[in-house]
């Protein structure tokens, strides 16, 4: 085992060095010593050290992203490099795709505004929509989605009904996507739930049952996320 101004040497080689090894051991103990920075290492386990890997894995994809924002001249991001991080599920290249997407967008106008302005039609080809479009496209069935449901019908099956649009929605917006490796990325990350899932995701996360249950299954039914909204610009009017 390492230890002392050797390990303090190697911990400059980053996650291929010193960390893989460490990584690599149920336990890493150095309680006989100090770093030649007089920093302590006591008992680690090996989900500690996993954390602090993760740490550094994730300010250095933040970096490569702060960076390509930069070398790309992108300004007024809506998001920060590890927000958008986030909505890529930590992927950078698919972080990339999504910000080089960022730069069709037309600020200030609404979702029917922005369908006039890109043509978009009711039903486009697949694999014919930008990724900016495809989410003009969304929102845009989206804004439907309430006034299509009859609420003269059991509150149950309005729930239903607004939850299997938004599957359809959701199913079709990855289809019409040009950026093919964002869609299969969408499609393993993001799946649609069924609507039994759904309902017990909703009363074990929210203990809420009934009428409450249906109703909250609604508003989410008819409401997008708000951080890739947020992304591309994105207001309804």
């Amino acid at each position: 085992m390492q230890q002392g101004p050797e390990l303090a040497n190697n911990r400059e080689k980053g996650y291929n060095g010193i960390w893989k090894e460490i990584y690599d051991e149920n336990v890493f103990d150095t309680r006989s010593s100090t770093t030649s920075s007089g920093n302590f290492y006591g008992k680690t386990d090996r989900k500690q050290l996993a954390g602090i890997l993760d740490e550094r894995n994730a300010a250095d994809k933040i970096g490569l992203l702060d960076d390509f924002i930069k070398e790309n001249h992108i300004d007024n991001l809506a998001l920060t490099s590890e927000e958008i991080l986030k909505v890529t599920y930590g992927d950078v290249q698919l972080a990339k795709n999504v910000i080089i997407a960022t730069k069709e967008v037309v600020p200030g106008k609404t979702v029917l505004e922005l369908v006039d302005i890109f043509k978009i039609p009711d039903d486009p080809k697949s694999g014919s929509l930008s990724s900016y479009q495809t989410r003009i496209w969304y929102k845009w069935r989206e804004s439907m989605f309430d006034w299509r449901l009859d609420y003269n019908k059991p509150l149950k099956e309005v729930a239903r009904a607004a939850f299997n649009m938004r599957n359809e929605a959701r199913s079709k917006a990855r289809e019409l996507m040009l950026d093919r490796v964002l869609a299969e990325a969408l499609m393993k990350n993001d799946r649609n739930w069924t609507f039994d899932d759904f309902v017990q995701y909703k009363i074990a996360k929210k203990n809420v049952f009934d009428e409450d249950l249906w109703k909250d299954i609604i508003e989410s039914a008819t409401k997008s996320r708000e951080d890739v909204d947020r992304l591309f610009g994105l207001i309804w009017g």
